[in-house]
């Protein structure tokens, strides 16, 4: 029976406290979730490293290959990996900070940013294409 129930002594031992309990939940998941995304970075460094080695192995694995392609094939793919590993660690990176709330990603709201491009003008044939 909700009349004889006392409101105050339940706000007293906790009850109705969403404000305060989604304040806490939210800024714990986020440390959650910073928590993850840093600790996926050692693996996905040492993942990728690997994964660098099968490919260069698997390059230069014809035995009738010349010593001179092999250095520049695996050259070639350490200098493309670097450009990887920095693909990579940015889209990280920016995938966090959206999740964190720290940068926007919603298309809706980046639509609304910046100013209206002039008619026919430059600007808004490139929006348009």
């Amino acid at each position: 029976d909700r009349a004889n129930v006392n409101a105050q002594a339940l706000k007293d031992v906790g009850f109705g406290i969403k404000d305060r309990a989604g304040n806490e939940w939210e800024r714990r998941k986020k440390d959650a979730e910073r928590k993850l995304f840093d600790l996926a970075g050692p693996v996905r460094d040492s993942i990728l490293l690997a994964l660098r080695e099968q490919v260069k192995k698997g390059v230069v694995s014809d035995p009738d290959m010349c010593q001179c392609v092999r250095n520049r094939l695996e050259e070639l793919v350490d200098l493309f990996w670097d450009d990887l590993l920095a693909t990579v660690s940015k889209t990280m990176e920016d995938v966090k900070d959206v999740q964190l709330g720290n940068q926007v990603a919603d298309v809706n709201i980046l639509a609304e940013l910046g100013d209206e491009p002039c008619l026919l003008g430059p600007r808004w044939w490139r929006a348009k294409t």
